[in-house]
Parts: C-alpha cells; structure tokens; sequence
C-alpha cells in the first residue's frame, strides 16, 4: 500500500482535484475520485481485488486510505461509513448518492437525522414488502446497505421498528432470502447482527431463517470486547427459553469448530456461556457444559467472572430440591452440588 508520503506526490489527477463530496458534486467526485486512487495504485483495495488490506489495516481510521474518504465526504455521511471495512465504502456512497424512487425516479430522497432515505425507511417500518421490494430492484446494493446513523442494514430496522409481528416476519424472511451470509453477519454500530437482534427479542422463525443461511453466525460475538456476547447469552439474558434451546446444540458445534482468535479464546467464550446461562437461571444447560468441560468453571471468562465464584453467590443453584421450568430439569441443585465436590480440581 502506498505511503502517505507518496499519496502526496503530483499524479495526473492529485488529492486536491478531487472535490468534496455533496449531492451536488457526486457524479464529478466519483470519476475524480476514482481515477486518484487508480493513479495511485489503491483501487485494488476498494474494488476488493487486493487483500493484503484486510489483514493489515483495513480497521485502521487512520490509515491513508481512509483518510482520504474522510477529508473528501461531507460531514452527513461519515456516520454512515465511519467502521466500515475500506472495501465497502464504496459501494455504501454509491448506494447512498444514486439511490431512487422505483416509481418517480426523479425525487430526490428525504435525508433526516436519522436515516438518509426516507421513503426506504419508512416502508420497511411499515413493514410493506411490496415497497420495499421495488426499492431493491431499482438499487443496487440498498439490502445490504447502512440506512441508519446506528449502522443499521434494512433487516435491521425491519426486525427493530416493525410493529405488526406479522408484517415484521414476512418483511424479514423476504430479506433474509436475498442476503448473504456475509450480509448477514454484518454489525450494527452496538455489534448486533440480525441475529442477535431476533434473538432478545425471542424470535425463533427469523432465528431459525438466519441460522438456516449460514450456522457460522451462531458464534460472532457482540459489545465492547469486556461485554462481548453471542447470540445464545442474548437470549439467555431475556430469558427466550425456546431461543436457547434451539441454539444451545448448534453453538456448542460451532464454537468447537471455529478458528481462535486468540489463544484460550474459545474457552473463554465458553465461560461467558456458562456464566450467563447460570445468572439467567438455565440450569439444566449449564450443568450439560460443566459435565463436559470440569475446568470452565476455574476459566475467566470474557468479563472476568469465574464459574465457581459465581455459584457461591447464586443460592438458588443449591437447593437440595430444585424444580426449574425453564430447563426443565429437577434436583439441579443436588447435582450441581454433587459434580463440584467430586471434581478433581476441588481435592487436594
């Protein structure tokens, strides 16, 4: 990647030629804009036909690169691409500045506070998949777009704003169908993905649709890195029984396939399990991971909570007598009681 010593160097087309992007300037600072970074050898980076970006950093605001669509976007726009990996942003500028009406083409789109197309937003809310579906046959890339200042994709809002259960469903699966699982995976500015979205709220039709796309997106995870959370803990958290359950199964497989990101990541994300399933209440699974990993309760998991300190302040884990509906288990106190003492790590 070029330095920011060589960005500086006179080409045929320099930084300065390129004008500051605005409604009214977007056609002449696309071409300019593209040519600058072709001149300059970038292109390759934000077309995606180069890498090396990605593994190096892509995440970096402050690299050249990302510099250069800073000082060259108007001010509205930056909270729309600002995270954004480099090899999207120049697909969400060109959605957003080329974006039409699919019946009156010649309308400008209301930008607001809140969400830069209007009328785009407000069917989804309403939940009109007609609409919506003729927005996305006359643009390009809207689906898997950011319309929102929280970072939100169409899904998104769909699953967040929609408030027939109904019209909130059809609208989603009709999404969901047309995206990828890449698209999929996408995060919103608070690191929710769709998927950890339906599943606060209990959903376990669009659960199960997202799940069905890609069983991969069962393991990203959510949050300031001390608060991260997969899907699972969500649901735990707002006690949707029928969530956890569903993929309680499918997050065990995933998380014993997937590559670390760190060393002893993985069993600290298992930990964060285990903890959240026990605040919440759901036993019987807690007890399923500590039968088939005794050491998750010594780990520190992602906020640094242990397992055993855990339990020695949740009493209702311990009654010699335990009926719990939510995991439908009983006597888990006794077993509980009982597989800790016997464990090997408690007898010295």
């Amino acid at each position: 990647m070029a330095s920011e010593e060589e960005l500086q160097e006179t080409n045929p087309i320099c930084q300065d030629d390129v004008p500051l992007l605005t409604k009214e300037s977007y056609m002449t600072w696309k071409d300019m804009m593209e040519k600058f970074l072709k001149n300059q050898g970038l292109w390759g980076y934000v077309d995606g036909t180069i890498h090396e970006l990605d593994q190096d950093s892509s995440k970096d605001k402050e690299s050249p690169l990302r510099k250069i669509f800073i000082m060259k976007c108007e001010a509205m726009v930056l909270s729309y691409i600002e995270g954004l990996d480099i090899r999207h942003i120049w697909g969400q500028l060109v959605t957003m500045y080329e974006f039409c009406h699919p019946t009156n083409p010649g309308e400008k789109m209301k930008r607001t506070h809140y969400t830069w197309c209007w009328p785009f937003y407000k069917a989804i809310v309403d939940g009109d998949w007609k609409t919506v579906s003729e927005f996305l046959s006359k643009n390009k890339g809207a689906l898997s777009a950011i319309i929102t200042t929280e970072g939100e994709l169409p899904l998104h809002v769909a699953l967040r704003q929609v408030q027939n259960k109904q019209r909130r469903d059809n609208l989603a699966k009709e999404l969901i169908k047309n995206m990828s699982a890449e698209d999929l995976s996408k995060q919103n500015k608070h690191g929710r993905t769709a998927l950890h979205i339906a599943a606060s709220d209990g959903n376990l039709k669009i659960v199960k649709a997202i799940v069905e796309k890609d069983k991969k997106l069962v393991t990203i995870q959510s949050g300031p890195s001390s608060m991260q959370t997969i899907p699972i803990m969500v649901a735990a958290s707002a006690h949707k029984k029928n969530v956890v359950d569903y993929l309680y199964p499918i997050t065990k497989s995933q998380e014993a396939n997937r590559k670390e990101v760190y060393p002893g990541e993985r069993e600290k994300v298992r930990a964060s399990l285990l903890n959240c399933l026990i605040w919440n209440n759901f036993y019987g699974l807690a007890f399923d991971l500590i039968h088939e990993n005794p050491s998750l309760v010594l780990i520190k998991d992602m906020n640094k909570g242990v397992t055993i300190l855990t339990l020695s302040i949740m009493p209702s884990a311990f009654p010699s007598s335990f009926s719990n509906k939510r995991s439908g288990s009983g006597m888990l106190g006794y077993h509980f009681q009982k597989f800790i003492y016997s464990c090997k790590y408690f007898h010295h």
